[in-house]
């Protein structure tokens, strides 16, 4: 499923999917747009529009739902299947 783990559209650029990723190097979840790369460290700073502008995060990979649960992520992640692009 395209954009299974999306949390908001991007407020940066107005024109991607924020989505929950984990970095390959550190292993920590983060939130990138998937148009403009933007990156937040954590789903409440989309939501105030806080990107984490000096985070590199590197290659990423797509998380399982368990390593999002564990986070406590999961309750950000949007259900409407019909918001794809």
């Amino acid at each position: 499923m395209k954009y299974e783990f999306k949390v908001a559209w991007c407020p940066y650029c107005d024109q991607g999917w924020v989505e929950i990723v984990k970095s390959v190097i550190s292993g920590k979840l983060c939130l990138v747009c998937s148009e403009c790369d933007t990156v937040w460290s954590k789903p409440e700073d989309v939501r105030l529009d806080h990107p984490a502008i000096d985070q590199e995060i590197g290659r990423v990979e797509v998380p399982t739902l368990e390593v999002i649960q564990a986070a406590g992520w999961d309750k950000n992640i949007m259900k409407d299947d019909n918001a794809q692009l």
